[in-house]
């Protein structure tokens, strides 16, 4: 039975899929680790877990709310939802400015507010209110812990939302086997350029100023991510960006770390070649995350140096 006193309201965070499968919060602490900063101040540890959480749950609930999470109509998302729903012809008008003559600007504006109010109770808040409360409250959070970080993590972040508008609106491509989702909808090359590349920038600047070095490395991975993303036949990205991460740390004359990246593509080509039809990609995106969560780790300590 039910208290009849107590909290109205409840957050719960919980674990999706398992921590180490490629994503934003990854991209993040990549960001974080290869800048350099929090190897020289353990105190940034704080500043770290801020980055992880509003580049992981909280940007993160806005796209996948907010864009939606497949690519069927009920789950178009709470973008695509405000500015695409048909509203009704009639509705009463708002009484905004007293004596409004008919057809005059004033009336015409109380007439669509009045539409737009009816849409809103009748259509839009019963089937999307949840959606929208919790894009809203996760865009407030966003935005706040951005500016606390710094501003150039609040324009990222404000950056990002506004990708997620275009992802929104792009137009829908085929299901996609992505390493955070077995299917999404919107435009799968903003979706991953916000959740690795933006992500990435973020915790690069949180703790200072990146470097061309890191935001080149950041740039190989996300290339690594975008082929993740897309189907099997699209693996080649996937593999040339951890390629070009190789050749960059032999550049760098950084021996042990680019042996390590050029291991970990040896097991995944070999998944690569067992994987079967796109269509039956999941089970190898799942085996082949942690061979790339550890070139990342290798590369980006490798560079912090």
């Amino acid at each position: 039975m039910d208290q009849p006193v107590g909290h109205s309201t409840q957050v719960r965070l919980f674990l999706i899929r398992p921590i180490w499968r490629i994503g934003p919060g990854w991209a993040a602490v990549g960001g974080v680790l290869a800048s350099g900063a929090l190897p020289s101040a353990p105190e940034h540890l704080l500043t770290l877990l801020l980055v992880w959480f509003i580049a992981d749950p909280v940007l993160g609930t806005v796209w996948d709310v907010g864009v939606g999470g497949s690519s069927g109509p009920a789950h178009r998302g709470v973008w695509r939802r405000l500015l695409t729903d048909q509203r009704p012809d009639q509705g009463s008008a708002l009484v905004i400015f007293p004596y409004t003559q008919p057809d005059s600007r004033g009336q015409q504006l109380a007439e669509r507010l009045g539409r737009f109010r009816c849409w809103w109770r009748e259509a839009f808040w019963p089937e999307a209110g949840q959606e929208f409360v919790t894009v809203a409250l996760g865009l407030g959070l966003a935005l706040l812990l951005g500016a606390m970080v710094g501003p150039a993590v609040l324009v990222l972040v404000v950056f990002s939302v506004g990708v997620s508008w275009l992802a929104a609106f792009s137009q829908d491509e085929a299901l996609s086997h992505s390493p955070s989702s077995p299917a999404r909808a919107g435009n799968a090359t903003w979706r991953g350029l916000a959740e690795f590349g933006i992500a990435w920038l973020i915790g690069s600047v949180a703790l200072g100023q990146p470097s061309p070095l890191v935001i080149a490395l950041g740039v190989c991975y996300t290339a690594t991510y975008l082929g993740l993303m897309r189907q099997l036949d699209r693996f080649w990205l996937a593999g040339a960006g951890q390629f070009a991460v190789t050749c960059l740390l032999v550049g760098l004359r950084h021996p042990l770390a680019a042996a390590v990246t050029a291991i970990t593509l040896v097991p995944q080509w070999g998944l690569r070649a067992r994987a079967g039809p796109p269509g039956a990609s999941g089970p190898y995106l799942r085996a082949v995350q942690p061979f790339i969560l550890a070139s990342i780790v290798a590369a980006t300590l490798a560079i912090a140096r």
